[in-house]
Order: C-alpha cells, then sequence, then structure tokens
C-alpha cells in the first residue's frame, strides 16, 4: 500500500520557494519564512507565488514530488511532475474504457453512490454522537433523501442524469452543512457553495 505524504501549500504571493541540501526553504524579501525536509511531502502547491528555484524544481522531480501551480484566483496554470511510471497495461485498458459510455457509466455510477453513502454516513455519525446539541429529525430527514437516492443512482441511464442526482443530493446534504458546525459558528458559516475564488471560510476549508 503506497504511503500517503503531505502538500506543502503555498498561499502567500511574496513567498519564493528553493533547495537547501534536502529541504525546500521559504523566503520573502530576503527573510527566512521556514523550512522543510523533502521527504514529508508527495506535492507542493503555490498560489500564485514568486515561483521556485531551478533546483528544488529538478530536485522535486526526482523525488517524485509534483508541483502544482494555481493563479490567485485558484485556476490552475501548470502542473509539473516527473517521470511516469507504471502498469501499461492497465493504462492501456483505462484509455479504453474512457471511451466506451457503458464502462464509463458504471464506474460513475459507482463514484456518485460511494459519495453520496459517505455524505448519510457523516450525517448519521453527527446524530449518533451529538444528538443533544443537534436537531435530530432535521438531519435524519437529509439521511432518508440520501438514502432514497441510492436506487436512483445505480440505476441512471446516462451521465447527465448522473449529474442531476449528484446535485440533488449535494443540495440535501449541504442544506445542514451548517448545523455540523459547532464550534466557532460565527466564524464559520456556509452561505452556498462557492470556489475560484471561495468567498468564505468554509469553502476555503473544502
Amino acid at each position: 500500500m503506497r504511503k500517503l505524504l503531505n502538500t506543502l501549500y503555498i498561499i502567500n504571493p511574496d513567498y519564493y520557494l528553493s533547495l537547501e541540501n534536502e529541504a525546500v526553504k521559504i523566503t520573502c524579501e530576503d527573510k527566512l519564512v521556514g523550512r522543510y525536509p523533502l521527504l514529508n511531502f508527495e506535492s507542493i502547491i503555490t498560489h500564485g507565488s514568486q515561483g521556485m528555484s531551478s533546483a528544488l524544481m529538478g530536485k522535486c522531480m526526482r523525488d517524485n514530488i509534483s508541483v502544482v501551480f494555481l493563479s490567485r484566483s485558484g485556476r490552475i496554470q501548470a502542473r509539473v511532475s516527473g517521470p511516469t511510471q507504471g502498469n501499461v497495461l492497465l493504462r492501456k485498458t483505462q484509455y479504453r474504457w474512457s471511451d466506451d459510455q457503458d464502462k464509463s457509466l458504471q464506474i460513475a455510477r459507482n463514484i456518485i453512490f460511494s459519495k453520496v453513502h459517505n455524505q448519510r454516513w457523516l450525517l448519521d455519525r453527527y446524530v449518533r454522537d451529538h444528538a443533544l446539541v443537534l436537531d435530530s429529525e432535521k438531519i435524519r430527514g437529509k439521511c432518508d433523501a440520501l438514502k432514497n437516492s441510492y436506487d436512483l443512482i445505480r440505476s441512471a441511464p446516462n451521465l447527465e442524469v448522473l449529474r442531476g442526482l449528484e446535485g440533488e443530493a449535494a443540495q440535501q446534504y449541504f442544506s445542514v452543512f451548517n448545523d455540523l458546525i459547532l464550534r466557532q459558528k460565527e466564524d464559520f458559516v456556509l452561505k452556498g457553495r462557492s470556489r475560484r475564488p471561495p468567498l468564505d471560510k468554509v469553502n476555503c476549508l473544502l
């Protein structure tokens, strides 16, 4: 099983990244901000930063650490990674399946079903663990609505219908998301999903 490592996020646009021995060195206007061993990371994501040295980028490629450059609004500009390794036969099968509508639909059904099931499981867990501080009946109603979508997802005739079911399930889930925030409720309020850029603290975390 592959060991999952950390991702280093650089969100300050004035930070510059360089290589120092076996570590990534972060500076801002020639002042040291931090120094972190590269062996702890599997990817580095920068948001509108000043960039990184070619030595650091080369080291990342040799160590199979992917580097992603995002704009300040969160749109991807480039992704750099080292040589690709893996099972050639598996990749060929994946490409063939991507052109097969029936196989693609079945995979998509499984992904969306798992997503909705996990959403329902999380709501169930909150009701079980925090019944005294939550509106249990309200959240159980959303759990039932998510459960009712299971068969529809399994039998979705095409990707368009499946996307619609995914959207309906997401609407049910996020309609009670603020109820799940038990601390600092005045600071963390979901006013609707947003991205590029996220418009509130909750969307930033999501």
